[in-house]
């Protein structure tokens, strides 16, 4: 735990200077996501809605290709928290990594996760019957979201999007023994 906690640390304050090397620096050029036919609300959940690469500011534009590391935007998502809009955004990387970072409105980097090979939304139905217990036990009663199945060093992990009635969001990860490996409240987001 002690190093985890030192590993954040350090991983915090080289996040902390990201917005300088994206100001003094010419980032590598992101491929912008395909136009969705839809327009620019394809897809709701929650507070969250999918939104065209053209209805992205240019200020979250310029950090989403920042951070980017020359890969392909593959979606955007847009929501609201305390009256801030907040972009999602998921690159995949010419080296098949994934990249989700979230970028506020005035272009600012609020989060940022990389390497995440393998991942995709699955029903709460199909994670085995350990994992499902763990994640409802930890829910205590709250509205699960969504699940997401990603495989990390060879381990199957369930994160579970967790949405209690005061809008306190939770995510919880697991593996499909139902042990625990992570749970962050909206407060301990990035």
């Amino acid at each position: 735990m002690k190093y985890k906690s030192a590993f954040l640390t350090a991983a915090a304050f080289s996040l902390m200077s990201l917005p300088v090397l994206a100001q003094t620096s010419t980032p590598p050029a992101a491929s912008p996501p395909p136009q969705q036919a839809t327009g620019v609300m394809s897809k709701i959940f929650g507070n969250e809605e999918k939104v065209q690469w053209s209805a992205v500011p240019e200020s979250v534009q310029k950090t989403i290709t920042a951070y980017a590391h020359g890969g392909k935007v593959d979606e955007v998502e847009k929501e609201n928290k305390e009256g801030k809009a907040i972009y999602e955004a998921k690159v995949k990387t010419p080296d098949d990594q994934k990249i989700k970072m979230k970028v506020e409105e005035d272009g600012t980097l609020v989060a940022f996760k990389y390497g995440h090979k393998e991942e995709k939304d699955v029903s709460f139905s199909d994670i085995s019957k350990a994992a499902q217990k763990t994640i409802s036990d930890l829910a205590h009663g709250a509205n699960i979201k969504e699940v997401e199945k990603e495989t990390r060093n060879g381990e199957t992990l369930y994160e579970a999007k967790v949405k209690a009635s005061d809008d306190r969001e939770t995510e919880i990860k697991v593996n499909e023994t139902g042990d625990l490996r992570e749970l962050k409240t909206e407060k301990d987001f990035f």
